[in-house]
């Protein structure tokens, strides 16, 4: 009984970890990057190369068409924003790393 217990809360743990790690995988629509760390969800850190991100990221230029991961609308308000973002400059205090790409069609989670 005791083992039985102790597996299903390893599984638990492990499906919370994944899901966490998951979460920049739901980023999209309007997003607002504040420049205070306090205010934002999650923090990112700009990759130079699309091979070492986990999000490749395309600016859409209407909020209407931000509609899957990595597809996001810049606005000017964290008011209008469904993500509050911070850049980081260090890549080992950002919660996920990220490339910003030309191209629509390979925006999304790597």
């Amino acid at each position: 009984m005791r083992s039985l217990l102790s597996i299903s809360a390893l599984l638990l743990l492990s499906h919370f970890s994944f899901a966490q790690a998951d979460l920049h995988c739901r980023i999209m629509g309007n997003v607002f990057i504040t420049q205070e760390k306090s205010q934002a969800q999650f923090s990112f850190y700009v990759e130079e190369s699309e091979a070492f991100a986990d999000l490749l990221v395309f600016w859409e230029d209407s909020r209407v068409f931000a509609d899957r991961p990595g597809l996001w609308h810049r606005v000017e308000s964290p008011a209008l924003a469904d993500f509050i973002l911070f850049e980081e400059k260090e890549r080992g205090y950002a919660h996920f790393r990220l490339h910003f790409t030309e191209l629509e069609s390979i925006a999304g989670c790597q």
